[in-house]
């Protein structure tokens, strides 16, 4: 035990890991700002989704009929808006109105 002990002081400060940089400091932050890169990605795209919600919740049938059939909106966002605000979503029989436009047996 006593053995141990000497060998930890034996060692300089200056050859201790935590105080000298190294290429897994340099990783462990750019894994960090990458994280912290696609969360800001992320978060502009749900804000994006949220408002394309309200564009949906506001504008008239036909201009969203025209939104959907010429592709402004990705199935993707209507999905995401789908699910970021349910309750502004048009509905259709009870069917999201970007799903059912694709139905066969709308009536």
């Amino acid at each position: 035990m006593s053995q141990l002990a000497v060998t930890a002081k034996a060692l300089p400060p200056e050859r201790a890991m935590v105080d000298r940089p190294g290429p897994g400091l340099r990783l462990v932050e750019l894994e960090t700002k990458e994280r912290a890169d696609q969360q800001q990605q992320r978060q502009a795209f749900w804000r994006r989704c949220e408002d394309i919600a309200w564009q949906l919740a506001t504008s008239s049938a036909v201009d969203r009929a025209v939104a959907y059939e010429s592709g402004t909106y990705t199935y993707r966002e209507l999905s995401t808006a789908s699910a970021l605000r349910p309750n502004l979503m048009p509905l259709v029989n009870g069917e999201w109105e970007w799903i059912a436009l694709t139905m066969a047996d709308l009536e």
